[in-house]
């Protein structure tokens, strides 16, 4: 859990939540009865073991970086290959921990 110096608590729930829309590309859906596109499950899941590409994965990895908190470390001659990886951001590792656990047995389709 990150520890915060300031702020009260529901400051500390914002900040995660905002990070988890980031994270997801859009606003969180709710609990119950709300769906995460397979892009923003392989944000979270990116995000937490730190996740890499294989070279084949392109349009994947340009699409994370777009929309999911992806860091783009380098583009190939053309834009037609990238290096990316996921960021070493401990509030994002939490909104990762928030979503993965909301949503428990609806992530990843089990």
């Amino acid at each position: 859990m990150v520890e915060y110096k300031y702020g009260v608590n529901i400051n500390k729930k914002d900040i995660v939540e905002f990070a988890a829309s980031k994270l997801l590309g859009g606003a969180v859906p709710p609990a119950t009865g709300g769906e995460i596109t397979r892009a923003g499950e392989l944000a979270c899941l990116a995000n937490r073991p730190a996740l890499r590409f294989n070279s084949g994965a392109q349009q994947t990895q340009l699409q994370q970086a777009a929309h999911h908190m992806r860091m783009c470390i380098t583009m190939g001659e053309g834009n037609e290959t990238a290096v990316t990886v996921a960021a070493s951001e401990p509030i994002l590792a939490e909104a990762s921990a928030f979503i993965t656990t909301r949503y428990g047995g609806t992530f990843l389709g089990s």
